[in-house]
């Protein structure tokens, strides 16, 4: 029997790769030159923290960090890739693009802005959301931006052949929820005694 927690030679490790889980790999069907919206994997995502960031043109752009729970394989069943492997799947990922970003960016704050009528009466209450994530269907859509230039990365209300998807997780969902507000209690409470 070979123990293989037991080192032979250079096998006591494994060496870094320059590649690393994407945006991009929850919709790995678009590419430069789509014509057409491409569809992507169903996600529920988490935003934790907003940033901006140098491209490489020295231009500022936004970002929002993210914790993912990848909830299927696609449309098709056949986007896992490599990196972001079949679902259910977690991970950290950043989303630049401004229809994500800007979805995603207010969450970090944890509530939603009371929608208010013409005469200021609230119609819509605020909405606790700093530990519920925003769930949907990761699209690419052709740049308007640049002609043949990278496609914008959305994302798109889950349809209704979605909702079974999103029920079967419900369990992963409300634990990592719960997980992540108690990860920013215990954060808190630390800081204020120091």
């Amino acid at each position: 029997m070979t123990d293989v927690n037991t080192p032979v030679e250079d096998e006591f490790y494994d060496e870094a790769t320059d590649e690393f889980p994407s945006v991009n790999d929850l919709v790995p069907g678009a590419h430069n030159r789509i014509t057409d919206q491409v569809d992507g994997r169903l996600v529920a995502i988490w935003a934790k923290e907003n940033g901006k960031r140098k491209n490489d043109r020295g231009e500022f752009y936004d970002y929002t960090d993210a914790y993912v729970l990848v909830l299927d394989d696609g449309p098709g069943g056949d986007q896992a890739t490599q990196l972001i492997g079949p679902a259910p799947w977690e991970g950290q990922l950043r989303f630049s693009t401004s229809g994500t970003h800007s979805r995603l960016a207010p969450r970090v704050e944890g509530m939603t802005k009371a929608r208010k009528d013409e005469s200021g009466v609230v119609i819509a209450p605020a909405v606790p959301m700093k530990f519920r994530p925003l769930i949907g269907r990761i699209n690419a859509k052709p740049s308007t931006k640049v002609k043949n230039g990278s496609p914008a990365i959305g994302i798109s209300k889950p349809a209704d052949e979605d909702k079974p998807i999103i029920q079967k997780y419900k369990a992963e969902i409300v634990e990592i929820n719960k997980r992540l507000e108690a990860k920013a209690t215990e954060a808190e409470d630390a800081a204020a005694f120091e």
